[in-house]
């Protein structure tokens, strides 16, 4: 068995490890284990971190990306590590809901943070979505977040419009305008019939004036 198929075989067993122990468990030193390992790193048959245990990453097979945290308290900056808490907690962090340490400490946990740019309605946000998260559940986490934001955008109330009494006037008909004008005649016609009268009493009263007038010549 060749010393890069012992490595393997390592990795398998142990998960996510250090060039030290595979020197160890290869019988070489580290500078040939070191080299070992790049060459199957850059034949994609194993992965590198991000993450460092002192100055050194860790090695491990894919499928293993899970042990990655294990490794991470104590290795990592502690407010960094309460951004990682939170990630996997919540397995979808929005990029504008965070403080600014929580945007630099993602950016950091390269391991363990993925960033997913969504575009919505013509604008694009960014979402970090916790690494062993499959793809449709982060999908469904980030609609029900715009679902949430939908709900709660205030609903404007249309003022309501100030309805003014409208006043008939009632128009009068030609019957009730010869109603009227009838009733005007009635009034008037006692006033003209006493004068009539008086006039005629004036007239008499002067004639038998002028008649005994007459008379005593």
């Amino acid at each position: 068995m060749s010393d890069q198929d012992k490595i393997l075989q390592f990795l398998k067993v142990t998960g996510p490890t250090t060039p030290s122990k595979v020197a160890k468990n290869i019988g070489q030193d580290s500078i040939i284990a070191s080299a070992h390992l790049s060459d199957l790193k850059s034949q994609g048959k194993i992965k590198i971190s991000n993450l460092k245990l002192g100055s050194t990453p860790l090695y491990y097979l894919e499928g293993q990306e899970g042990q990655l945290y294990d490794f991470a308290d104590g290795n990592i900056n502690p407010k960094d590590f309460i951004v990682l808490e939170e990630l996997k907690k919540q397995k979808i962090l929005r990029e504008k809901d965070l403080e600014l340490i929580g945007k630099v400490a993602l950016r950091k946990l390269k391991d363990f943070a993925i960033p997913l740019h969504v575009s919505v309605k013509g604008v694009k946000e960014l979402f970090w979505k916790w690494h062993l998260l499959p793809a449709p559940e982060a999908n469904t986490l980030i609609k029900d977040i715009f679902f949430k934001d939908e709900k709660k955008i205030p609903v404007k109330e249309q003022p309501v419009e100030k309805v003014e009494p409208i006043t008939i006037t009632k128009k009068e008909s030609d019957t009730e305008k010869e109603e009227v004008a009838e009733t005007k005649k009635e009034e008037v016609k006692p006033e003209e019939q006493p004068k009539q009268e008086e006039k005629k009493e004036d007239k008499e009263t002067e004639k038998q004036q002028e008649k005994s007038e007459e008379k005593t010549e």
